[in-house]
């Protein structure tokens, strides 16, 4: 059986991880459509590859490991994450 997934995170100026321990889900991960400014997002605590992400775009994931991800932004700006435990 899968486990529904809502996840929102309120964003700053230090990355913060998606979940706390490995969570492996099938979802859709929004920029907040209201954020001021592209949030960022890195895996795995990686400096030399942080990726801006638009306000408003979301991405679907199958089998990602949330807790490997890390986003950072603007003061309150935030991130969605909705999907289901993967199998």
């Amino acid at each position: 059986m899968r486990n529904i997934i809502l996840i929102s995170l309120e964003l700053g100026e230090t990355f913060a991880a998606a979940a706390a321990s490995r969570l492996i889900a099938d979802c859709t991960i929004t920029a907040f459509p209201a954020n001021q400014q592209d949030m960022q997002v890195r895996v795995d605590g990686d400096d030399q590859h942080v990726a801006d992400w638009s306000a408003g775009v979301g991405v679907m994931f199958e089998q990602i490991d949330l807790a490997r991800l890390e986003f950072k932004g603007a003061a309150g700006d935030k991130v969605l994450i909705a999907g289901t435990s993967a199998p």
